[in-house]
C-alpha cells in the first residue's frame, strides 16, 4: 500500500452496494479484500457495532474477512487506525471501544471536504499527531 497505509470500509451497507461504487471510482486498489460489509458488521455485533467488526478484522492478526482474505495479514495496534464516519454515535462508540483515532464528517455537511482530507494526510504522515475533529470541540 502506498505510504505503508492500509484502507479498509466498515459499512453497514452491503459489499453488493460498496464494491460496485469503488469500481466506478476505481478505488477497489486502494481497499484489496479489506471491505467489510453489512454482512461482517452483523456478524461481529448484533447491534451493528462498527467497533466489533474493526476489533475482529483490522486489529486482530490474520483478521481478514473472506472472501479475498489474506491470513498474512497484521494486525494493527489502536493507534493506528484512523476511523472516518458521518455519524457521532459511531465514531463515540469506535472511539471508546476501539481507543483509535476518530473524524467524524458531520452529516449534512457537504461531506468530506479538503479540510478532512487535509487532517487525513496530516495524520498519515503522523499517526501520533492529534485528529482534530468536531468530537474534540465538546
Amino acid at each position: 500500500a502506498a505510504l505503508g497505509v492500509r484502507a479498509a470500509i466498515v459499512s453497514r451497507n452491503v459489499r453488493e452496494v460498496i464494491n460496485p461504487a469503488l469500481e466506478a471510482l476505481d478505488w477497489v486498489r486502494f481497499f484489496e479484500h479489506r471491505v467489510y460489509g453489512g454482512e461482517e458488521v452483523c456478524a461481529h455485533s448484533s447491534h451493528g457495532d462498527k467497533s466489533a467488526t474493526i476489533l475482529r478484522e483490522i486489529l486482530q492478526p490474520g483478521g481478514a474477512w473472506e472472501p479475498g482474505g489474506s491470513d498474512d495479514d497484521e494486525g494493527l495496534e489502536p493507534e493506528a487506525v484512523l476511523f472516518v464516519d458521518d455519524s457521532e454515535a459511531n465514531c463515540r462508540e469506535v472511539q471508546g471501544r476501539v481507543g483509535c483515532a476518530c473524524l467524524w464528517v458531520e452529516t449534512g455537511s457537504p461531506g468530506l471536504g479538503s479540510a478532512h482530507a487535509e487532517v487525513i494526510e496530516r495524520w498519515i504522515s503522523d499517526p501520533a499527531a492529534p485528529v482534530q475533529s468536531t468530537l474534540d470541540e465538546e
